[in-house]
């Protein structure tokens, strides 16, 4: 039968992962949300930009293809940002893992070790 220590440590750390699991999935929406019009803006400025590729709009055309552009290198730059993110939120999940397997393991030994 299971004591009250490592009970309560379980029930503190599903809280504490409930509330972390949260706050992530608010944050991934919003920068979803920012990549979609990120996508929805470039398309447009492409559209824009071909409507003007004649020789006598030609500086317009110039316009709207460096604003897409710029728009792209911004959307490559929060891909990038979302990797380094995650190979971090992995690395914190692994030490958090072996963390709380270590204190499992030890709370268990001595939940043994008291009983003899």
């Amino acid at each position: 039968m299971l004591s009250i220590g490592p009970v309560s440590v379980f029930i503190a750390l599903l809280l504490f992962n409930a509330v972390r699991w949260l706050l992530l999935r608010s944050k991934k929406g919003f920068v979803h949300q920012h990549k979609a019009r990120l996508i929805m803006e470039i398309a447009e400025l492409r559209r824009q930009a071909e409507a003007f590729n004649t020789p006598s709009t030609y500086v317009k055309c110039a316009k709207f293809q460096r604003l897409a552009n710029a728009k792209e290198k911004e959307l490559a730059a929060l891909q990038e940002h979302k990797d380094a993110q995650l190979q971090d939120r992995a690395n914190t999940v692994i030490s958090l893992l072996k963390v709380s397997t270590s204190a499992v393991h030890r709370l268990s030994h001595l939940h043994c070790s008291s009983k003899t």
